[in-house]
């Protein structure tokens, strides 16, 4: 059992308590309220930590810190496809991201098709780190994202 106020993402409970949804006129969803905004529950791996903080929108900024490696990428593409299902527009920020690998690119990569499916607007932060964008471009997945400066296509 760990000591963290959710269960870690290896447990085959629930991430925690229930997350905040978009407004039901969008997509048949429900919604707590207008303002959203706080924070989410946190994400973590023997990798990687995730932290969710909620804009009005709704949308959501995810700060990734650590690894996006083999043991962190199916938690993190669950928390992915959680967030692009209840957001309008997902914001990923990489900047402290110290490696991501092969099935990492392949967590964003999920991501990007959901919201895709779910005309979610997923974007990358202004800077990721330096490991995080060399994967990024070297493997053709940079070309794919928006970068924040990019105004979402939703209102806000």
């Amino acid at each position: 059992m760990s000591s963290l106020p959710f269960p870690r993402a290896d447990d085959d409970r629930s991430p925690g308590p229930p997350l905040p949804r978009r407004p039901a006129a969008r997509r048949g969803r429900d919604h707590p309220a207008p303002g959203w905004s706080g924070t989410g529950p946190p994400l973590r791996t023997d990798t990687l930590g995730v932290t969710a903080v909620l804009r009005p929108g709704p949308r959501v900024q995810l700060h990734l810190l650590g690894e996006v490696d083999r043991a962190s990428s199916p938690a993190l593409s669950r928390y992915l496809q959680h967030w692009v299902a209840v957001s309008d527009c997902v914001t990923l920020d990489l900047s402290c991201v110290d490696f991501i690998d092969a099935s990492g690119l392949t967590a964003l990569l999920i991501g990007l098709h959901h919201a895709g499916r779910t005309g979610t607007h997923l974007r990358l932060a202004h800077r990721p780190s330096h490991a995080a964008e060399r994967t990024l471009a070297v493997s053709g997945v940079r070309t794919l994202f928006d970068d924040a400066g990019h105004r979402c296509p939703h209102r806000h």
